[in-house]
């Protein structure tokens, strides 16, 4: 709690204050997971203000995702190219599932971007922006991110041997 009171202090805005002890409660904690909510006594819900998820999964424990359940997903995947969708872009019927997927986790848009080894799909990162750019990332931004997986991958593959 003690890092969480300096991530308040150590920030100047409300609304970087809360990410940052999200993130702070996951490592003193431990967790794989922190969220602060807002309760509201007169619809009687709750409403997220900030997430923090820091989770790694060793193969064979990993929770498996169905790409008939995340269609944005499985377009980038059978395309082998990068796919960004803002929640207000939606026109496709199949789409619709993403959309109430992004309303449900407070999210505005979403990235995914598949990873390829040779002419093989090996992995795929998915990114979510709570505050929707105007424009899709430049292409410099998924081949960077493309680098930085496969450098992770390679060096997890070096520590397993």
């Amino acid at each position: 709690l003690i890092y969480a009171s300096q991530a308040i202090n150590a920030s100047r805005s409300f609304d970087m204050s809360l990410p940052a002890i999200c993130a702070q409660l996951c490592r003193v904690r431990n967790v794989g997971n922190a969220e602060i909510y807002t309760w509201a006594d007169e619809d009687r819900k709750r409403y997220l203000l900030a997430r923090c998820q820091r989770t790694f999964w060793r193969n064979g424990h990993e929770p498996v995702i169905r790409l008939a359940e995340r269609p944005v997903a499985r377009m980038a995947l059978e395309n082998g190219r990068h796919n960004f969708v803002r929640h207000d872009q939606f026109d496709q019927r199949d789409i619709r599932i993403e959309q109430a997927r992004l309303k449900g986790i407070g999210a505005s848009a979403v990235l995914t971007i598949p990873i390829l080894g040779g002419d093989q799909i090996i992995a795929s990162v998915q990114a979510y922006y709570t505050k929707s750019p105007e424009n899709a990332p430049a292409n410099g931004t998924f081949n960077r991110v493309e680098r930085s997986i496969l450098e992770g991958r390679s060096s997890l593959s070096d520590e397993e041997d």
